[in-house]
């Protein structure tokens, strides 16, 4: 199953617990919940400060595992 790709400058509404992959560039990502970011798809890890105060990130997969999520991704 192809994983979605998220796009720059939209804010999208992503499914608990669906994997989804940032845009191949440096990104500011920002989000209403908590999510998690892994170079792999495999290994999760907090991305700290998206929910709060948005963080830099670019080519990873990113995913929430607690409720349903609305990530921006802006260059």
């Amino acid at each position: 199953m192809p994983i979605p790709q998220l796009s720059t400058g939209v804010p999208t509404t992503i499914a608990q617990n669906a994997v989804y992959s940032l845009p191949t560039v440096l990104c500011f990502i920002s989000s209403s919940v908590a999510i998690e970011a892994s170079l792999d798809g495999t290994t999760w890890a907090a991305l700290a400060g998206a929910n709060t105060t948005g963080v830099y990130c670019g080519a990873a997969f990113v995913r929430c595992p607690t409720a349903a999520a609305i990530i921006n991704c802006e260059t």
